[in-house]
C-alpha cells in the first residue's frame, strides 16, 4: 500500500493539479494523498476535499504527527482494501466539475459550514433547504465529492474542527465540539482521533 506526499505550492504544477490527475485516473485514484500548505483558510481546504484530498497538514509541521496521520490513513485504506472483497467501492468524486455543479457545491458547502451547530443540519433538513429528497441529496453528494451525505458532513465537521483548533479560535476542545455539532466532547475527541491520527487537545497543546 502506497501513499503520495505533496506540497500545495510547487513549480509547473501545483498540488491541486496534482491531485486532481491522482484522483481522475483509474489507476492511482485509490492511493491516499497528504497535503502539505501554508494556507489555512477553510476555502482551500474544502476545494482539496472535493477534489479528494484525503489528509493536510499546515506547516511548519510536526514530524511525529505526519507519521502518525500517514499511518492513520494507510491503516484505513487497508481497511477500505478489505471490505472492497465484499462490497462495492463508492465511485471516486469527479475532479472535473460542470460550473452549475461547482456553484451548487459551493452553496451546499457554504450552508452547511454556517450551521455546524446547528439543530437543523440533517439529512432530511437540508434535502428540504435544496428542494430535493433524502435519496436525490444522496446521489447528488455522492457524484460530486464520492461521499455518502453522512460521511460528507462528517469530514465537514472534522476538518473546521481542525481549522479553530490550529487557529486557537476557542479557548478548549469543548467549545470546538459544540462549534461544529458534538454535544458530547468526548465522543468529538474519538472521531476527530480516527479521522487524524491525534487527539483535539494534542493539537490544541501544540
Amino acid at each position: 500500500m502506497g501513499l503520495i506526499l505533496s506540497d500545495l505550492m510547487m513549480p509547473v504544477m501545483d498540488g491541486y493539479r496534482l491531485l486532481e490527475q491522482l484522483k481522475s485516473n483509474e489507476a492511482t485514484r485509490h492511493i491516499p494523498v497528504v497535503m502539505l500548505t501554508a494556507r489555512a483558510e477553510a476555502q482551500d481546504k474544502l476545494k482539496a476535499l472535493r477534489i479528494g484530498v484525503d489528509d493536510y497538514l499546515l506547516k511548519p509541521f510536526d514530524e511525529e504527527e505526519l507519521l502518525a496521520r500517514i499511518e492513520n490513513l494507510l491503516r484505513n485504506a487497508a481497511n477500505r482494501q478489505a471490505a472492497a472483497a465484499i462490497a462495492v467501492e463508492p465511485s471516486a468524486a469527479n475532479p472535473s466539475l460542470p460550473q452549475p455543479d461547482q456553484q451548487w457545491l459551493e452553496t451546499f458547502e457554504e450552508y452547511v459550514r454556517q450551521h455546524l451547530s446547528s439543530d437543523i443540519l440533517s439529512i432530511a433538513d437540508l434535502a428540504r433547504v435544496f428542494a430535493m429528497s433524502e435519496s436525490t441529496l444522496l446521489r447528488q453528494l455522492k457524484r460530486l465529492t464520492g461521499l455518502p451525505p453522512i460521511q460528507y458532513l462528517l469530514e465537514v465537521r472534522l476538518i473546521e474542527a481542525r481549522r479553530l483548533l490550529e487557529n486557537r479560535v476557542f479557548d478548549s476542545v469543548a467549545q470546538v465540539a459544540s462549534r461544529v455539532g458534538y454535544d458530547d466532547a468526548r465522543s468529538f475527541s474519538r472521531a476527530f482521533r480516527q479521522r487524524f491520527g491525534k487527539l483535539p487537545s494534542e493539537v490544541v497543546g501544540k
